[in-house]
């Protein structure tokens, strides 16, 4: 991923004093509306005690330009780099390109080894001179189209490539959409599991 213009969108960025976690990997656990997920995922874009950063959006089925809306509505202030891995359908962002957006594009939202490319990539590009957050969404999306134990391995290989560049990554997963056994086998592989439901984030373990 090329590394792209710095983002120009300062203004459209409400105040929001919550940083994101000092865990590397955490698990948001989001059954709750999506404007309370949207929020928490916002905060963990911040890593704490940093000034600028460089965010990573992975988005299965949303488009570039959806994810980045999370950002410019809950972020408490634009990051220094800012970039999009997206599959299939969700692959739409002309426009953002013309901001300065990096975008890459994976055909199929199955092919795990073009993903792991590309965010590594991108942690390559950015994680020297930035610290780093990566949005993974979401675990749910990925499950549609692999199976549990190819996530398992997938995530577990992907959060040794984030521990290694030093940044922090999390990954959405709605616990209503899949049973406890799928839940549970996930879990150990996050350092921190947060829980969103409409009244707020909860740490859960």
């Amino acid at each position: 991923m090329s590394q792209p213009d710095q983002v120009d969108a300062a203004g459209s960025f409400p105040d929001l004093p919550t940083d994101g976690s000092d865990a590397e990997t955490v698990l948001l656990l989001t059954p709750g509306s999506k404007d309370e997920c949207d929020r928490a995922c916002a905060r963990q874009l911040h890593v704490p005690g940093s000034e600028r950063e460089a965010v990573i959006f992975v988005t299965l089925t949303e488009t570039p330009d959806q994810r980045v809306r999370v950002l410019k509505r809950y972020a408490k202030r634009p990051p220094a780099r800012l970039g999009v891995i997206c599959t299939g359908e969700s692959r739409r962002g002309g426009a953002l390109r013309e901001q300065g957006i990096a975008i890459r594009t994976v055909e199929n939202p199955d092919d795990l080894a073009r993903l792991g490319v590309g965010i590594s990539d991108a942690l390559s590009s950015w994680a020297d001179d930035y610290p780093t957050t990566v949005c993974f969404h979401s675990l749910t999306a990925l499950l549609q189209f692999v199976d549990l134990s190819r996530v398992f391995r997938f995530v577990y290989t992907l959060s040794g490539r984030v521990a290694a560049s030093g940044a922090h990554a999390h990954f959405h997963l709605d616990p209503n959409a899949h049973d406890d056994q799928t839940v549970a086998t996930l879990r150990p592989l996050f350092d921190e599991v947060h829980r969103v439901d409409d009244d707020g984030t909860s740490l859960v373990s």
